[in-house]
This record gives structure tokens, C-alpha cells and sequence, in this order.
């Protein structure tokens, strides 16, 4: 009886040792999520939907305490409560291939607990490209929250940002784009580049060694236990040379305690300014440190209004003059979360009180990393609150600090969408540094952008004798810029065209008729260059005649027969061409006839090129017709009393001539 009684003990002390090893995948993911621990709150989640068994015993890999969670919901343990959180988890830590997947299943949940599932389910399918069901997800959502006025506002934008999307893609602008290789895009995030001079600057979160404590869990509770491990921790980093080429890569060593990021430096190099957060209270600051002897000496928080208590300050960047500070915050007194604000920036380091860049560029949303041309004063910056691709593009707008144009969206490909943003330029011109995520899914790396360029040539050559003709103004024009050029003497011109765009050129030389020319958008689509043919300007001189070589009337008629309508059409451009100029358009006849009979048909001849001008729209006032019947003569109609076929055939012309211009 005794050894029974000994044998059932036994049994069911190992029942509560095994239960008491049982893991709790549900909780230990909730800890997870609440610490931002995203990657390893999702597998969690996934042991939670999808245990495998008797698992062993749950061993934590991260530094935070199981009961230091934040907000747990214990008693939301449901498949509908994991499914959602699981879809939150790849969403935030940007897997959004698992994230719509996710999404999907957790929209469609009876209960209605999760209402903005089909939100973020929306959201998910346009983060990858599926911009056309994403619409149809998005009505879906906005039908079923009627009267929720924040949340429709959100989804119609997202509506209006699809379908700009897709024009985007059928029309792309003219940039290329290439992602960085290794070492300078590792392990973990990579963003924030800089080009400092000959040295090229980013933040990279990439395995750091360093000795740290960690918790373990054995049979007799949590163990704290130091180890060298690898967290990922952001850091600022340096390298010589193009990044494209360069193999050497090296971590700035400032406190180990802290996190850095985003790089600026003062006008004369000596000072760094950049982004500080310790990860225990997340809280972003703006810091320097200073250069003496070569050596960077230890960072200090910068001084002035930038860094509120309980308020972020980060990103900044220091105007290539070194007189303006530009940052992002979400401190009191903006449009809605992260903002861009400036202060001034004296030689000596002090810094103004912060001013709002205004409505122009901030939005409700997060709007962040500025970049500042002072030489073309265009601010590039990335937000997430106005029609764009998806996540953060990248924007536009031109201004002095106290006005600024409309914010402009770079377009696709210099945005995707994913998150695009942090910008600076390269040694080339029309090409750049960005960081963006839309080739990965999780992290920000680094990417090189051109802007590609249409060249647009031709010459110029006088339409008489064929030669090129200098000093010609040509002058472009498209619906938001113009330029001018003029031709040496090889009558050479060239323009070089942005993006694929509807232009007109226009040339101009005194004593030359000047022409246009019309180019549609499809005319640059295709092309790389676009050579026009030989442009011809014909010279003429006020009141000196010029003979329209083809036009042709019926016998004894002036009725103009089809084949004088071709010559007529190019007078007709000349005078759409030139709208000040005034022109006399005469017609003559050889000697055959009475005086009489000759000027009454060349006069009627000359009106009926006027009057087809008139009608090919040509203002009646800037055309007079007049007949001179066989008083000008330019060839004999006889020559020793012989008849002179050819001689009447020139007598027998129609001209015209400058009046006014």
C-alpha cells in the first residue's frame, strides 16, 4: 500500500513538473509586442496559433523580464486576438506580404472586435503593389464606418494615393536606381546617408559585440546572466571614397549606452550634429560633438529650444552655409506628429528659437528628413500625410524660409510603395543617396538615384543657301520651366529634358522669320535623344519680295488649284510663328492681255491666298492684297521679238512681302 501510495505521488509530481515547464507563447509574444520586439513578437504569435506538441520549456532570447510587459491583454487569448496580433506584429516590424496575409483572415473575423483590420489589410495590399484590390479594400472599409470621419478621411487619401500610384507606374519618370552592396548595406537597417567632403557618412543598426546582461529561465526562476552577445544597435558610420567602391567601413565610437543616428555637420566640418535615444525611454535628442586636434571629443546635448522634455528632436541637417538648422519633432505648437521645424544657425554654434516650416510642407502626419539646396533653394523631405506611392516618398517645394510653393511628390521610381527617405546628393550631378525599404521586409538600406536625362539636338541653316546660322536664341518651353540657349557657329543647339514631357522650341534671329515647334509627351517617351532634323529660318528683309515658288490657279482663273496649297500652309506657319509681323501679298501677270484684264486678275489672284490665310485663321488685319498686273516684270517676255516661254513663266508669280514687323 505504501509503494502505491509512494508510486502515485510520484506520478503526479512529474504532472505538475511538466505543466510547470507548459510555454505560454501568447504571453510571451504579448511581452514582445509591447516592448517593440515585433520580429520576435510574430513568431511567438505563430507558436501560440500553431504549438507543436510538448515544446521544451520557454527560453526568453531578449532582455526583457516576462512581467514587464506593458498593456498585456491576458485575457484576450482567442485565435481571432492572435491572428490580429500577429498581423500588427509583421505590419510594424514591415513584412507586409505576411502582414496582408494575416490581415486578410483577421478582417474577416465575425465578432467585429477588430475593425481596422480591413484598414491595415488595405494598407498591406498597397505596400505591395497591389494597388487596384487595395481601392476595392479600402470602399470596403469606408462603407462599413460611416459617420467615423478620421478614419474615411485616411482611407479616402490612401483611395486618391492608389490611383496616383498607378499612373505613376504607367508613366514613370526618368530616374534610375540601384541598392548599395555589402558592407555598406548589411545586417539590420542602413539609412541616413551623408557626403561630407571625401568622406561618406550613414546609420546602420548592424550587430554590435558588446557584454550585456541577459535573463534566462531554468528549473529555479529567472537567472541574470552576463554574456557577450550582438544586439542590433544603431551607430554612425564612416568610410572614404564612393560608397560603390569602397570595402572599409568604420563605426564612430562614442558612449555604449546610447544609439545614434542621422549625421550633419557645420559648415566647416568641425562639428557633428546628430539624432541620441537611449532605448529604454525612446526619447530622440539633438546632439553635438565637436573636433579639437583631429580627435571628435565626447557628445553634448545641444543647447537652445530644440530639445524639450517629453518631446522627440531628431534628424537634423545644417544648410551648406552653415545658417540654418532644420530638424524633425513632434513638439507642441505643429500640424499634427513629427513635423519639420529650422532655427538659426550662428558661426559659433548657437541656434535660434525653432520655427514651423508652415502648412506648406507639414501635415497631419509624420513629416521628416529634411534635405536643403541653398544654390536652387528646393527642400527635399519625406511625409507620410499627402497623396503619394505608399509609407514615406519623398516631396518637393521651393522656398526662402518664409514662403514655400506646394509640395510636389517626386514620383516612381524615386519613390515606391514602402518608405523612401533621407537624401543627399552625390558628386554627380542630378544624382543622390536615399534610403528606402521597398526591396526589403523589414529594414531600410541604401540605394543610389540618378535622374536620368532626354537630350534634345538640332542645327540651325539659313532655309536659302543652307548654311548653319549663329547666333540663333533658341528657347524652351514646357508647362513649368523655360530655357534659352544660342547657336555657335556650327548652328548647334541642345536642351536636356528631366522626364518624359510635352515642350515647345522656338527660334529667333533678327532678319530671319522666327519658327516653332511642338513636341507631344508620347514624341520623348521612347527615346533617349531626340535629334531633331535640320531646322531651316528664312531671312527676309522689310518690303524686299519674296516669290511663294507653287502657287498655281486655273487658266484665266484665280481659283487656286490644290498643289498652291502646300506653299501657302508654310506661309500660313510663318505667320503663326511671327504675330507682329504685317505682310503684302501681290500677284502679277506676263504682258499677254490688256492692261486692264491683267490687274483685275492678279488682284483677284492675291485675295484668294488672302483669303485662304483668313480662313487657315490668320487675323484679316495683318494681310493686304494687291494687284500689280505686268508692271513689275523680273524676266523679258520677249527677247529679240521672239516669245519667251520662260520669261513668262517667272512674270506669271505670287509673292509676299514684310510690311511691318
Amino acid at each position: 500500500m505504501r509503494s502505491l501510495y509512494i508510486t502515485i505521488l510520484l506520478l503526479l509530481s512529474a504532472k505538475l513538473i511538466q505543466a510547470q515547464f507548459i510555454p505560454d507563447y501568447r504571453r510571451a509574444a504579448d511581452v514582445y509586442f509591447a516592448n517593440e520586439e515585433y520580429y520576435a513578437a510574430a513568431t511567438y504569435y505563430k507558436k501560440a496559433l500553431f504549438p507543436k506538441g510538448d515544446s521544451l520549456a520557454f527560453s526568453k532570447p531578449y532582455a526583457f523580464e516576462l512581467n514587464s510587459a506593458k498593456g498585456t491583454n491576458k485575457n484576450s487569448i482567442s485565435k481571432e486576438y492572435l491572428v490580429y496580433q500577429l498581423a500588427e506584429a509583421t505590419r510594424l516590424y514591415k513584412d507586409f506580404g505576411e502582414a496582408e496575409k494575416w490581415y486578410k483572415l483577421a478582417s474577416k473575423s465575425n465578432n467585429g472586435q477588430y475593425p481596422k483590420a480591413t484598414f491595415w489589410y488595405a494598407e498591406s495590399l498597397r505596400a505591395n503593389n497591389k494597388f487596384e484590390e487595395a481601392i476595392l479594400i479600402y470602399q470596403e472599409f469606408i462603407d462599413a464606418n460611416e459617420g467615423q470621419k478620421e478614419d474615411i478621411e485616411k482611407a479616402t487619401l490612401s483611395i486618391l494615393s492608389c490611383k496616383f500610384a498607378l499612373n505613376q507606374m504607367r508613366s514613370p519618370s526618368m530616374v534610375s536606381i540601384r541598392k548599395l552592396k555589402s558592407p555598406v548595406n548589411s545586417t539590420g537597417s542602413n539609412y541616413a546617408p551623408l557626403l561630407k567632403g571625401d568622406k561618406f557618412y550613414f546609420t546602420s543598426s548592424r550587430p554590435v559585440d558588446i557584454e550585456s546582461e541577459t535573463y534566462t529561465l531554468n528549473n529555479t526562476g529567472h537567472v541574470k546572466v552576463k554574456q557577450k552577445n550582438t544586439p542590433y544597435l544603431n551607430g554612425i558610420y564612416e568610410l572614404e571614397g564612393k560608397p560603390e567602391s569602397t570595402s572599409i567601413v568604420k563605426r564612430l565610437s562614442f558612449e555604449t549606452n546610447a544609439e545614434y543616428a542621422t549625421t550633419a555637420f557645420s559648415k566647416d566640418g568641425s562639428t557633428m550634429y546628430f539624432t541620441r535615444w537611449v532605448s529604454k525611454d525612446k526619447e530622440y535628442q539633438v546632439f553635438y560633438i565637436d573636433k579639437v586636434d583631429g580627435e571628435w571629443q565626447a557628445p553634448e546635448k545641444l543647447a537652445g529650444e530644440i530639445n524639450l522634455r517629453g518631446f522627440n528632436a531628431m534628424q537634423p541637417f545644417v544648410t551648406a552655409n552653415g545658417k540654418f538648422l532644420l530638424f524633425s519633432s513632434n513638439r507642441p505648437g505643429g500640424f499634427g506628429k513629427n513635423d519639420i521645424w529650422y532655427c538659426t544657425l550662428t558661426a559659433n554654434g548657437m541656434v535660434g528659437n525653432p520655427i514651423n516650416l508652415g502648412s506648406e510642407i507639414n501635415t497631419v502626419e509624420d513629416d521628416e528628413a529634411p534635405y536643403y539646396d541653398v544654390a536652387t533653394q528646393k527642400l527635399l523631405f519625406s511625409s507620410k500625410g499627402r497623396i503619394g506611392l505608399g509609407g514615406f516618398d519623398f516631396y518637393e517645394s521651393t522656398g526662402d524660409f518664409t514662403n514655400w510653393s506646394p509640395a510636389v511628390n517626386m514620383g516612381y521610381p524615386f519613390n515606391s510603395s514602402k518608405d523612401d527617405l533621407y537624401y543627399t546628393p552625390a558628386e554627380e550631378t542630378g544624382a543622390g543617396y536615399i534610403s528606402s525599404d521597398r526591396e526589403s521586409t523589414c529594414c531600410l538600406e541604401l540605394f543610389y538615384i540618378k535622374k536620368d536625362r532626354i537630350a534634345v539636338n538640332g542645327v540651325l541653316i539659313n532655309c536659302d543657301n543652307g548654311q548653319p546660322l549663329e547666333g540663333v536664341t533658341v528657347i524652351y518651353k514646357d508647362s513649368l520651366d523655360t530655357q534659352e540657349v544660342k547657336t555657335k557657329a556650327d548652328g548647334f543647339y541642345t536642351f536636356e529634358l528631366d522626364e518624359p514631357k510635352a515642350f515647345s522650341l522656338r527660334a529667333e534671329k533678327d532678319g530671319y522669320f522666327s519658327k516653332n515647334l511642338k513636341y507631344l509627351k508620347g514624341d520623348v517617351l521612347k527615346v533617349d535623344t531626340l535629334v531633331s532634323p535640320e531646322l531651316c529660318l528664312k531671312p527676309f528683309e522689310i518690303k524686299k519680295p519674296i516669290v511663294l515658288k507653287d502657287i498655281y490657279y486655273d487658266f484665266n482663273s484665280a481659283n487656286l488649284r490644290p498643289e498652291s496649297l502646300a506653299d501657302l500652309n508654310v506661309l500660313v506657319s510663318i505667320m503663326n510663328d511671327n504675330p507682329k509681323v504685317e505682310i503684302e501679298i501681290g500677284s502679277h501677270t506676263d504682258d499677254l492681255g490688256s492692261d486692264k484684264y491683267n490687274n483685275e486678275l492678279s488682284k483677284n489672284r492675291a485675295q484668294s491666298c488672302v483669303d485662304y490665310l483668313i480662313a487657315m485663321g490668320v487675323a484679316t488685319e495683318r494681310i493686304v492684297a494687291k494687284g500689280y498686273g505686268e508692271s513689275t516684270p523680273i524676266a523679258p517676255n520677249q527677247i529679240d521679238g521672239k516669245d519667251n516661254p520662260e520669261g513668262r513663266q517667272l512674270n506669271r508669280r505670287t509673292e509676299f512681302k514684310v510690311t511691318k514687323k
